[in-house]
């Protein structure tokens, strides 16, 4: 019996089927879902989805939205380098595909943000087509099921395992099967594995060499660097200052207070108090940062706006700030 045939007959009977983006299934919702998903756990995507997909529910919705309001809808969502690119590939696709996504994987790797598993992903489950994928999820089945003791973030070791993944794709009910992977590899071939329950047990490699506890294997992660910034949060009657910072850099187009690596002495002075400083984890490394309540007139800057609390929660803010508004009750300040 192929691992196809197993974990299809798993899934059916198994898997998931009541996550929001498997309901009226289309190229669109499978692509904003996989975008949501990456880096992220299905619990913390769900809602940010339906809310996503109740003020755009189409392709065209979304392209023709300003992207400061899209940027508000993934807000707290992290990683907004992936809302930016999924805004421009819906303006692309609008202009050069007729406001649909296309059905080639070409096509959909020239779109910005969409990669190979995401394109094999919208193929496999919006069009049933036998596009295999390699999310983290397939990958550490695979490794698992064939024993794979090498690195499974090297190049070579990719390779290899997207020559497995798509041996493995069936003709045939692609969608199930590629969902059936996702859902083996989240809920039952997951860091600590529950093989009893698992459809691919007899012929897992791993398991009948008892290594599958210690796979899959990464390379040796370096120490997370650390960096600190200030915060200056000049608070006037209840509004606190913001700038919408550079498409670049970490929290791209988001309004935030004006950030410092350093404080001169000027504003040492001008400081009405320091906060505790607080952690915030980016991928790669660690943020530390501390908030300088000022009730001084902050700089002038073009790109500088007065908000209320509300409105600062209803924008599109980074969760360090939200963060810092919840937990260090910034506004008491005020």
């Amino acid at each position: 019996m192929s691992i196809a045939h197993r974990i299809i007959t798993w899934q059916r009977q198994y898997g998931r089927h009541d996550l929001p983006w498997q309901a009226a299934i289309n190229p669109y919702r499978v692509w904003v879902s996989e975008i949501m998903l990456q880096q992220t756990q299905v619990t913390t995507v769900i809602p940010y989805f339906q809310r996503f997909m109740q003020r755009f529910p189409d392709l065209a919705t979304l392209a023709k939205t300003p992207e400061a309001e899209v940027l508000n809808y993934w807000s707290g969502l992290g990683y907004y380098r992936r809302c930016k690119n999924l805004h421009k590939a819906s303006q692309q696709a609008l202009a050069l595909h007729d406001g649909e996504l296309p059905c080639s994987p070409s096509d959909l790797l020239a779109l910005p943000g969409i990669g190979q598993s995401t394109a094999h992903a919208i193929l496999s489950i919006a069009h049933n087509q036998p596009y295999a994928i390699l999310d983290g999820n397939v990958k550490r089945v695979l490794s698992r099921v064939f024993n794979i003791q090498d690195p499974i973030d090297s190049t070579p070791t990719i390779k290899q395992l997207w020559s497995l993944a798509q041996s493995a794709m069936p003709a045939h009910d692609c969608r199930i099967y590629t969902q059936g992977m996702m859902d083996l590899g989240a809920t039952i071939c997951r860091k600590q594995p529950l093989c009893n329950d698992c459809p691919l047990q007899s012929i897992c490699q791993a398991y009948a060499a008892n290594s599958q506890h210690t796979l899959p294997q990464k390379r040796p992660r370096k120490k997370p660097k650390r960096r600190h910034l200030y915060c200056l949060c000049y608070l006037d009657q209840g509004q606190l200052f913001l700038v919408k910072r550079s498409d670049q850099g970490i929290w791209p187009s988001l309004w935030c207070p004006p950030m410092l690596e350093t404080l001169d002495t000027e504003l040492r002075q001008a400081a009405d108090q320091f906060l505790e400083p607080f952690t915030h984890q980016f991928t790669h490394f660690t943020l530390e940062i501390t908030a300088v309540i000022l009730h001084t007139q902050p700089p002038q800057l073009t790109d500088g706006q007065w908000f209320s609390q509300t409105a600062v929660m209803q924008s599109a803010i980074p969760a360090a700030l939200r963060k810092l508004i919840v937990q260090q009750s910034l506004f008491c300040y005020g």
